[in-house]
């Protein structure tokens, strides 16, 4: 009988299992997305919808608000090259726009050090802005996802001014 011939991506070793074995945790996973590896956005959405009793400062302590501006800095690429392949196990990759915009409006809204967040939140934006204002979808992949990142951005934009009016 020939030797059965091995699946790419398939059984115990495959790449994309280590990969995601890599970031076991919301921590490692916000380390990887500093280190720029690409699975570690798709890794974190996981885990943060599996556990959801982690609040936004013990994900700031890891570096939560810069690991997201990070990939948002990013949105002049395409959407694969930011986030990873299109072979992604976990989920689609067209939210993960919207929810890197979103966790920067949780982090805004659920800080205790809201006011230090919306400052490296303002500081770090302008590259979205250009994306968003200038129409560029490649990394949004399509209209839908854009218009969804794009409520999440005037969300994100109006619990700025929201704090910084409490302020």
């Amino acid at each position: 009988m020939p030797p059965r011939k091995k699946q790419k991506g398939k059984g115990k070793g495959s790449r994309q299992k280590i990969q995601t074995r890599q970031f076991a945790n919301a921590w490692a996973s916000i380390e990887g997305i500093h280190d720029g590896h690409p699975n570690a956005t798709c890794s974190l959405t996981v885990q943060l919808s599996n556990s959801p009793t982690i609040t936004y400062d013990e994900l700031e302590s890891a570096g939560m608000t810069e690991a997201m501006l990070k990939n948002l800095r990013r949105c002049d690429e395409s959407l694969t090259s930011v986030f990873g392949g299109a072979q992604n196990p976990f989920l689609t990759m067209s939210p993960l726009p919207f929810f890197c915009l979103s966790m920067l409006s949780t982090g805004v809204r659920e800080s205790q050090n809201s006011q230090e967040i919306c400052r490296k939140i303002v500081e770090g934006i302008s590259p979205v802005i250009k994306c968003m204002v200038h129409d560029r979808r490649v990394f949004f992949q399509s209209t839908k996802v854009w218009f969804a990142s794009m409520h999440a951005f005037i969300d994100l934009i109006h619990a700025i001014v929201h704090e910084h009016r409490e302020t």
